[in-house]
Formats: structure tokens, sequence, C-alpha cells
């Protein structure tokens, strides 16, 4: 048996950081800060959908809008602040390693911040 469990959202709480990007974001436009209770679900949309609802545009101008660049930078600048395990996570970790039961971890979240993610959070062994 194998066990492989998905990133963002499952293993991890990354929306913090990624909502305080977009707002990072939101405040260098002068524009109304959101509530990670409103955006935590435009994180599975990735950059695009942040910047598409934060900014009130349609997907196409998200792609190719340099804010979402932006966005990018600041949350690479900042994915570790608030970003932590969900409770219980270490444990269960703790427990399949004890058993011998190979873990693993699948994302789509580029490389360039799941490496240091991943360091941050003690999951890089």
């Amino acid at each position: 048996m194998h066990v492989l469990f998905d990133l963002d959202g499952t293993l991890a709480d990354t929306a913090p950081d990624l909502v305080a990007a977009l707002n990072h974001i939101l405040r260098s436009l002068d524009r109304t800060q959101v509530d990670l209770r409103v955006a935590r679900c435009w994180v599975a949309d990735g950059s695009v959908g942040l910047i598409q609802n934060g900014l009130k545009i349609t997907k196409e101008e998200a792609l190719n809008s340099p804010h979402r660049q932006s966005l990018l930078e600041e949350y690479s600048r900042n994915l570790c602040t608030q970003t932590q395990l969900f409770p219980g996570i270490s444990e269960v970790l703790a427990g399949l390693e004890k058993r011998n039961v190979p873990w693993g971890i699948v994302t789509n979240k580029p490389q360039r911040f799941t490496k240091p993610l991943l360091a941050a959070l003690g999951l890089d062994a």
C-alpha cells in the first residue's frame, strides 16, 4: 500500500498566504482587500482565479494580467508566512512512517513554490 496526498487544501492550508498575496496586489491598486473567508474558494483556481475574482476581470484578462505575475512574485516571497499543516496531519504522517507505509505528495503547484514550501513545513525529507 502507498498513500498519496494533495498538497494545497489537503495537507497544508495555503489559502491564507495566497489570499495575502492577492491583498498585497489589491492594496497596491488602491482596491478593497478581500476577506480570507470570501477568497478561500478562489484559491482552487490558482493565480488566475485569484486575479480574476479579486480584480473582477475575465479569465482571459487574468491569464494575461501583469498583476498575476506580481501576485506570484509576492507569494514567492511569503509562501509560508501563515501556511500550516492542517490539524492532525503530522500525526497521520508519523503513523504512516511508523507502519512503514510509503507516502508522497502530488500537486500541480509549480516546483519553484513547492520545494521551498515543503522545506518550510518540514516535509522535504
